[in-house]
């Protein structure tokens, strides 16, 4: 903090546990600092976010299901991320 001056700080996490957890911790950083840190992802990780005393707004949408379907394992195999 620079003389006292609160950040306020929305980290976007979009993906599998993987991709969530190390956003959950680095906003559990800038709290502890001091700064106002929230995190945006799936609302499956909720638990993960409060247990770390982060803040989470949930957004629309179910990661899991997307990546099973057909679409998404097609993407996957051609490479094409």
């Amino acid at each position: 903090m620079v003389r006292g001056v609160t950040m306020r700080i929305v980290l976007v996490a979009g993906g599998s546990r993987g991709d969530v957890q190390p956003i959950v911790a680095l906003a559990q950083g800038l709290v502890r600092a001091g700064h106002a840190a929230r995190v945006t992802a799936s609302a499956e990780f909720a638990p993960l976010a409060e247990a770390q005393g982060v803040e989470l707004w949930p957004v629309a949408g179910d990661v899991h299901s997307m990546m099973e379907s057909d679409e998404a394992k097609a993407m996957l195999r051609s490479g094409n991320r």
